[in-house]
């Protein structure tokens, strides 16, 4: 019987890479690219290792998808391939070397081109008319495969990794580190993904005639997703009630609630869908309908939340998003609302083209974020007068606190997501790298007088570090005792120190109270400080030496000034 096993085992291995070669390829790449990388070695000669495992991730889906669609149309085969090759070269070619603030684009475009992939293996087979049954079977078993598949090896993990616990303690064998990581990357990247494309079945024809529908599924729908959607409808009609009666503005928070809600109609409405035929489910319909005439409604509210928060503060890729997926549903609502196809195969597709659409061009996510927030940063530095004719004016200016931190959340955004190439026009032949390393920051500094921020409103905290080597050695003669590293912060008071303005106590058998004067230290920093040598970090007293490794300071050469984080270590005589 073992043999008989592991021979249909071997039978089932050698027939999905002979139906899946070219996405196992990558599969198998990703995986040992993915360990090399657990062992700490980013670059494989030039190349950025944490690109090969991106193109992989990405290669393996869309070659599954297409490989899907190819046993459907075998038409254009060949060029198909060819151009899905060509497309996974190419980005990794425009991949960055590295990642940082301004790549976070290509990471975003990564994760949609991942999810649109994704979407492609649910309708790649029944791209054409009808097999709308199918449609749902080939669906329903990617869904109780997928979770087949991750409860496996869930289980395979946990025992090769008590395993492994297990040769450790009993036979004293030392283990590396990482061997956890890479035993679940080689699990995740190769058994799992074999073991998933394995359960595909290779007459996608026949799931159209097949009228099979899971007791567990049914159950699922009924007693789980249902309730709960209920539960969501009470809560968010009856606080949308509260809003109309009260007149109060909807919380951020109603939005993720409502895509919650709508989602989790959507999905109930999927699973339930074989049920419409059944004469013994003819509740199914109309429950259906209910569904997403509900769902209407509530994405108007959304839309009203979405508006509020962007007519302060401009457009993100977060509320990008959030009003797509608004659209997305509203549109399948009333879809289904008013049509009489009632095609579920719309449900997925459209979000395809819903997620790839948004990922470039000028009415993508990124750019639709930058070009509004820009504008939004434009404005503010034109009213307040530091903008003018496209040029920033050389006298800094006091503004309002509120809009100060504005101007500077504006300008972090944009040097962590999207780069500041487009606010260097603005400061001519001042070049923003010679400025400093944190750019953000210091433009802030370059538009706005520092009096705007110690005379209330907004106030930036300082952070300041030691620029103390590894392994750097420290005077010790003349001191007793040393208190190790000990860290203070300001929304927590230890029982053995504290920060009181601008005087750091310690106070602990058989020394008593100990107090390290740090004004004359704060007063001596500059704004542009940053990592400062080690002997400018030291405070001596008569009794003390205090060693500080990094302070946090808000409202710096203000009359508020706080100590807001310490991290020092103290030797006593």
């Amino acid at each position: 019987m073992r043999l008989l096993s592991l021979k249909k085992l071997s039978e089932e291995l050698v027939a999905v890479i002979r139906r899946f070669p070219i996405a196992l390829a990558f599969a198998v790449l990703g995986t040992l690219v993915a360990m090399w990388l657990i062992e700490g070695k980013e670059y494989f000669g030039s190349i950025y290792v944490p690109n090969i495992v991106t193109t992989s991730v990405l290669g393996f889906l869309l070659f599954v998808s297409i490989e899907l669609y190819l046993e459907r149309n075998r038409k254009w085969a060949l060029p198909i391939r060819l151009a899905a090759g060509f497309f996974l070269l190419i980005y990794f070619l425009l991949l960055p070397v590295s990642y940082g603030g301004e790549e976070f684009g290509q990471i975003l475009r990564s994760l949609l081109y991942g999810l649109a992939f994704l979407l492609a293996l649910t309708f790649s087979p029944f791209t054409g008319e009808g097999e709308i049954n199918g449609f749902w079977q080939h669906n329903k078993n990617l869904f109780v495969r997928f979770f087949s598949t991750a409860l496996y090896m869930a289980v395979l993990f946990f025992g090769l990794g008590l395993a492994v616990v297990s040769i450790n303690e009993l036979f004293g064998v030392e283990m590396p580190h990482d061997i956890y990581f890479k035993l679940w990357v080689l699990i995740v990247g190769i058994l799992a993904t074999s073991f998933f494309l394995a359960g595909i079945p290779t007459n996608l024809a026949s799931l159209d005639k097949d009228r099979s529908y899971p007791r567990g599924i049914e159950v699922f729908s009924q007693y789980i997703l249902l309730p709960l959607f209920t539960l969501y409808f009470f809560i968010l009609y009856s606080y949308t009630a509260k809003i109309l009666i009260t007149g109060e503005w909807p919380q951020g928070v109603i939005s993720t609630l409502i895509l919650v809600f709508s989602l989790l109609g959507l999905f109930t409405h999927f699973l339930l869908y074989p049920l419409q035929n059944d004469k013994k489910h003819a509740w199914v319909t109309r429950v259906s309908k209910v569904i997403h005439l509900t769902i209407i409604p509530m994405i108007l509210v959304l839309f009203w939340a979405v508006w509020l928060r962007v007519s302060d503060y401009g457009i993100t890729e977060s509320r990008y998003y959030v009003i797509a997926l608004g659209l997305w549903l509203m549109g399948i609502s009333i879809y289904f609302s008013v049509s009489k196809a009632k095609n579920i195969k719309v449900i997925t597709g459209s979000l395809f083209l819903v997620i790839l659409l948004s990922s470039f061009g000028p009415w993508g996510a990124l750019r639709i974020s930058e070009v509004s927030q820009f504008a939004r940063l434009s404005s503010i530095l034109t009213e307040q007068g530091l903008l003018v004719d496209g040029k920033i004016v050389a006298d800094k200016k006091i503004i309002p606190g509120n809009t100060a931190g504005q101007v500077h959340n504006i300008m972090r955004y944009l040097e962590q997501y999207h780069g500041l190439s487009k606010v260097q026009p603005w400061f001519e032949d001042r070049k923003l790298d010679e400025l400093c390393r944190k750019k953000a920051y210091c433009l802030s500094k370059e538009l706005i007088s520092q009096d705007t921020f110690n005379s209330g409103g907004n106030r930036y905290e300082k952070y300041f570090q030691s620029a103390m080597k590894k392994g750097a050695a420290i005077e010790v003669a003349g001191y007793s005792y040393v208190v190790p590293t000990f860290q203070y912060w300001g929304y927590h008071k230890d029982e053995e120190y504290n920060v009181e303005g601008s005087l750091l106590i310690y106070e602990a058998e058989p020394w008593g109270r100990i107090e390290v004067d740090l004004s004359s230290f704060i007063n001596g920093l500059e704004e542009d400080n940053g990592a400062l040598p080690m002997e400018q970090m030291i405070i001596e007293t008569e009794r003390t030496k205090l060693i500080l490794y990094s302070i946090s300071v808000k409202n710096l050469h203000g009359e508020d000034q706080k100590v807001t984080q310490l991290t020092a270590a103290l030797l006593i005589r």
